[in-house]
């Protein structure tokens, strides 16, 4: 276990945190203050970007399952099952690629604006920024899947950096685009444009510094790609309930309730998210760490790793939470000036679920089903057993 690798994950993690608070600072007043009728629009484009969020379940477990076994491969020595693994999960992201950019084109031709019940974006635009957006997010998949890769060589944290940047360039031509009240296809191009840069930008750097972790595509094989399919589904499940819980309700709530009601949901989720993102930081700046000792096989540092973090988090989230639900009614009069956008049953609500959330995430950090072998957090022991073989019996 390298307490130097760890901190220079939690150091990029926490940049990422911050460009996180910054972006979520800095867009939501914008759209505001720029536009008429501000907090519909707003409450509409949230609506969009829900609409096309739900893909995300088609790469989460690509990426992490990767991920975590090129690293897993790498510190057994086993460099070129490594290179195979990589180059297999990048023939699996090609298939998760194509399927929706084809698909969203379809909706060039759809009413999406009257089904989705949207009042200031008309049917056409509303089908182009859900066009682009698709295309924006299966461009960042191929990113974050290269970025991740720095993992397997111990620099987790240069592939957050990369990602980091990239977030915080988008977030500033956002903000710029704004400003200007530009529409809304525009502004998801702005999106597109700056992940695609971005993308070839991470390329290069990798080419430099350690070009063995570039994928090589004949390394790979269909076979080998149709294999990660099952074990990519558990990761894919957590994105799926990530998604239920904070990007489903706003598609149900435009249809029932209008934009305004969106607006204030995102709004008051943006306050909770904050919170739960700074918890968050605590289990994944310690995800490389988990990778390398399972393929160590290092069990006795992986159980007191365990153990340190889970007492980290339960003496923080009380803390993050409780102090957040006070200070939201302060955060809507000072960030948006607008103290009516308040509404405590939601805060409450989030606030639970925020919790949840947050002890949730320290059991997914260690049993992912990524990994070769599983933990069995609630053990004295130091017992493992194969993931795809037997549950996790504690």
């Amino acid at each position: 276990m390298s307490l130097k690798r760890i901190l220079k994950l939690l150091l990029a993690f926490l940049t990422g945190q911050g460009v996180s608070v910054i972006t979520q600072l800095l867009v939501p007043p914008l759209f505001l203050h720029r536009y008429a009728n501000g907090i519909e629009v707003y409450g509409e484009w949230i609506t969009l970007t829900a609409a096309v969020a739900y893909l995300n379940t088609l790469n989460y477990g690509i990426q992490n399952y990767a991920s975590n076994q090129v690293t897993i491969h790498y510190n057994r020595g086993e460099v070129e099952e490594a290179r195979a693994v990589q180059a297999s999960a990048f023939r699996l992201v090609l298939v998760a690629v194509l399927l929706p950019a084809i698909a969203s084109a379809a909706l060039l031709l759809m009413p999406l604006s009257q089904w989705l019940g949207l009042k200031h974006v008309g049917s056409f635009a509303a089908s182009m920024t859900v066009f682009l957006l698709v295309l924006q997010l299966v461009t960042n998949w191929c990113f974050l899947l290269i970025a991740s890769s720095y993992m397997a060589v111990g620099e987790a944290h240069r592939g957050t950096n990369w990602l980091n940047a990239q977030r915080l360039v988008a977030a500033l031509a956002l903000a710029e685009f704004l400003w200007n009240r530009a529409s809304f296809p525009v502004l998801a191009l702005t999106q597109l444009v700056v992940t695609f840069l971005f993308a070839i930008l991470v390329v290069v750097d990798m080419r430099i510094r350690v070009p063995i972790l570039l994928p090589a595509w004949r390394l790979g094989s269909w076979r080998r790609a149709r294999a990660m399919a099952a074990p990519t589904g558990w990761f894919a499940l957590l994105s799926v309930s990530g998604f239920l819980q904070w990007q489903g309700p706003v598609l149900v709530i435009q249809k029932i309730l209008g934009p305004t009601s969106v607006a204030i949901f995102a709004l008051t989720r943006v306050i909770f998210n904050m919170s739960r993102q700074f918890l968050s930081i605590v289990t994944t700046s310690i995800g490389q760490e988990i990778t390398h000792l399972v393929g160590q096989k290092n069990w006795i540092q992986l159980r007191r790793l365990y153990e340190l973090s889970e007492k980290v988090v339960l003496l923080l989230i009380p803390t993050m939470t409780i102090g957040t639900l006070l200070m939201a009614p302060f955060l809507f009069t000072v960030w948006l000036h607008k103290r009516s956008l308040y509404e405590p049953a939601i805060c409450f609500s989030m606030a639970a679920i925020s919790a949840v959330m947050a002890l949730r995430s320290i059991s997914t950090s260690f049993n992912g089903p990524a990994m070769s072998t599983r933990i069995c957090p609630g053990s004295r022991s130091s017992r493992t057993q194969s993931c795809w073989d037997y549950p996790c019996l504690c």
